[in-house]
């Protein structure tokens, strides 16, 4: 009932919340003991826990205009693809973000040759080094610290997440991705907010 009420969110957005969809994405974040910051709110939603090499995962974007919260939702992914798990940069394995809020850890930069959020504080990832296409959540793999994990554009068009993601979170259409930046930069701008709080939920764990 939770994916399907997220899919519908997305076919919906953007959208002005009313007051009983604004207490459930409250309820998403107080329930885990998050903060809403008062501006802009950056989160993903990871909605598959097994390997499919698609992005089936949903990111989102919450914000005050005009005294009304908006949200934005789109399709991508919170997970590596298939080359990331196969050919990870690392020894210790490919990363995967560790749902959490990561509190002030990203900042309007540049990923390659494109602009993003490039992370710039501490995230949590899990290290996968299996090499078997499944995505291992081994608490004791965990690591901690600055993996340039950043949220960014897909650098074209596929279904498949290949090497799009060695851990980033990806949106799937450019499209969406320049309007969330478009946002970011809006809020940077107007509420002098230079940093940026992502946070990750993983869809087994929400609850209406």
């Amino acid at each position: 009932m939770i994916k399907t009420l997220i899919n519908k969110i997305i076919e919906q957005s953007p959208k002005r919340l009313s007051p009983m969809e604004r207490e459930f994405i409250g309820k998403m974040f107080y329930n885990h003991g998050y903060v809403i910051n008062p501006y802009m709110n950056n989160f993903g939603i990871r909605m598959n826990s097994e390997f499919t090499d698609h992005f089936d995962d949903a990111l989102c974007q919450m914000h005050v205009m005009n005294g009304d919260w908006i949200l934005h939702a789109a399709k991508g992914t919170t997970d590596p693809g298939k080359e990331g798990l196969l050919t990870p940069c690392r020894i210790e394995g490919c990363a995967i973000m560790k749902p959490g809020q990561y509190i002030d850890a990203y900042e309007i930069g540049m990923h390659f040759k494109t602009e993003a959020l490039v992370q710039r504080g501490p995230i949590s990832v899990y290290r996968d080094a299996t090499k078997d296409l499944k995505y291992d959540y081994d608490e004791d793999s965990v690591m901690t610290g600055l993996f340039a994990v950043d949220i960014h554009g897909p650098f074209g068009d596929g279904e498949r997440i290949g090497r799009k993601s060695l851990g980033c979170q990806v949106y799937k259409h450019q499209k969406d991705f320049d309007g969330f930046m478009v946002n970011n930069r809006w809020i940077r701008d107007t509420a002098n907010m230079k940093k940026f709080t992502y946070t990750l939920f993983d869809v087994k764990d929400l609850k209406l």
